[in-house]
């Protein structure tokens, strides 16, 4: 790792991605077991 900066931002973007696609399925479990 020479340049942090630079491996700081796509590891963010994969976080993002990462929790929005758990929301996602989340959201899509709930609504599936809803009326």
């Amino acid at each position: 790792m020479n340049s942090p900066e630079k491996m700081k931002f796509p590891a963010d973007l994969q976080g993002l991605r990462r929790s929005f696609i758990l929301a996602g399925g989340e959201v899509r479990e709930s609504l599936a077991k809803g009326p």
